[in-house]
């Protein structure tokens, strides 16, 4: 989550949602009862911290989408299920650093917590418990979300925990974006309530067909603040990616150029909430690229396609997204 960072060209990819699919499913679907989800982790590949299963009903169906080729990224999907509400859980690794994103999925009363999580890399970050700076907002983020908080709530305390007065510029500080919700059916619809951190996003539509609307989220730079950082870059373009990081950095220490904040990056940070119900709830890291997805056409019933193309594409940064629905979906 760099302004400074080049992302892929919408150009140079596919519209998974029309071309054929890059992987192929290697993995057997397995059922995991609620007494082994704490003793075998069922993605033996990814390592333990990226994912948190709480009190659920079920987790089941986890496979392994192995990329036909060996230059790109394997990404996870399962499910996990609560109170006649189902999540589909998609997760890949980037290879450009440590995993940074994770996903949080339990019951929270009579509500399923989601939330897809995507720590921010550090610009000249100071050592943080755990050694890297975003795994250890994340690892907060995902603790204080098991407490008995509401989500803003959850938010703010971990916010407290990451957050050091002592270090700047706030660029360094150790922080990530978040998207959390907290779902329950009623009758055939979701009914959500979200907040969301930065630039991670949730999305919803009224069925699985049905077009994908943003709600929460997307980019947390003012428009203003993101067409001055445009000009600087056009007028220095011989700068070195570390000479745009550091203007970044200088750039966005004023909380006042964000609409909203990552967790662990200001004292006193700025999120986002909402509320409201849908057939089809979906949370997403940006490297899901869901604003390029909707403008192709792409519905909830393709996303999973949509997130392996991304995936196959997208080396450097790692993708999380959950779609939560009713365990009976709207088509």
């Amino acid at each position: 989550m760099q302004l400074a960072a080049a992302s892929p060209s919408p150009d140079t990819r596919r519209n998974s949602a029309t071309s054929p699919a890059r992987y192929r499913n290697v993995g057997r679907p397995v059922e995991y009862s609620l007494s082994n989800i704490g003793h075998a982790a069922p993605i033996k590949s990814e390592p333990m911290f990226s994912t948190h299963v709480g009190k659920c009903d079920q987790i089941a169906g986890w496979v392994t989408l192995q990329p036909e080729s060996s230059d790109t990224v394997t990404m996870f999907s399962g499910t996990v299920a609560f109170a006649g509400l189902r999540a589909e859980i998609f997760h890949a690794e980037g290879s450009g650093h440590a995993n940074q994103d994770r996903w949080f999925a339990s019951s929270h009363g009579s509500c399923l917590r989601v939330a897809a999580v995507d720590g921010v890399t550090p610009w000249r970050a100071p050592y943080s418990p755990g050694g890297d700076a975003a795994q250890w907002a994340d690892a907060a983020i995902i603790g204080a979300l098991s407490l008995p908080l509401d989500a803003e709530s959850a938010l703010r305390h971990a916010n407290k925990m990451v957050h050091d007065p002592n270090v700047a510029p706030s660029r360094r500080q150790a922080m990530a974006a978040v998207a959390v919700a907290d779902c329950h059916l009623d009758g055939s619809r979701v009914h959500w309530s979200g907040v969301v951190a930065a630039d991670c996003e949730i999305w919803v539509a009224d069925s699985r067909k049905a077009p994908l609307r943003l709600v929460l989220g997307g980019d947390f730079v003012r428009a203003d603040v993101r067409r001055a950082w445009k000009e600087t870059l056009t007028s220095n373009n011989a700068w070195s990616l570390d000479e745009r990081l550091a203007a970044e950095a200088d750039l966005l220490d004023d909380p006042a150029t964000q609409i909203r904040h990552a967790v662990g990056r200001y004292e006193v940070p700025v999120f986002d909430h909402d509320a409201g119900d849908a057939g089809v709830v979906v949370l997403a890291s940006d490297a899901a690229q869901l604003i390029e997805a909707v403008r192709q056409g792409v519905s909830v019933s393709d996303l999973s396609a949509w997130l392996q193309d991304v995936a196959a594409i997208r080396l450097r940064d790692d993708l999380t997204c959950l779609i939560v629905e009713s365990a009976a979906p709207v088509v």
